[in-house]
């Protein structure tokens, strides 16, 4: 994943054997070192989900957590292969946020918009030019300065 964004993930309980069952056939398995696509429900991410009861678990973290046990607090399940909705246990490893971010940014695929282009920037270029020379006169107060602007 991956994916840990902002959302605190619980515990993956223990499965039955129906649930199991379930699960593996929301899958398609093409070969044993190739992606083994969900066919089951998805986030608009593309990332796979099941249902367990009534929470609703990412379906990468499952198919770990079934051949690996459960993720340790503070990591994520990882793709090696860039597919959101492959759940091949030989494609997927543990991880930090950053370990993903470096994963990204390594193969290309971190594209994440900065300064004015970022879509909850509340200042332009031209802005933070008049705010610094503004601050560098030195005749008003930067809280001033922050309210003229809606900062």
């Amino acid at each position: 994943m991956t994916h840990r964004s902002r959302q605190k993930y619980l515990p993956i309980p223990m499965l039955t054997d129906v649930a199991k069952v379930r699960f593996f056939d929301k899958r398609i398995m093409l070969t044993s070192d190739e992606c083994w696509l969900w066919i089951g429900g998805a986030l608009g991410s593309g990332y796979g989900t099941f249902r367990i009861g009534k929470k609703v678990y990412i379906a990468t973290r499952i198919a770990y957590a079934l051949e690996h046990g459960d993720t340790p607090i503070g990591l994520g399940v990882l793709h090696s292969c860039d597919i959101p909705r492959c759940v091949n246990p030989c494609h997927l490893r543990l991880g930090t946020q950053k370990d993903n971010i470096v994963d990204a940014v390594n193969k290309g695929r971190w594209n994440r918009p900065t300064g004015e282009r970022a879509g909850n920037a509340k200042l332009t270029e031209c802005n933070v030019k008049e705010i610094r020379t503004r601050a560098k006169i030195g005749k008003e107060r930067q809280g001033d300065i922050a309210k003229d602007f809606g900062v």
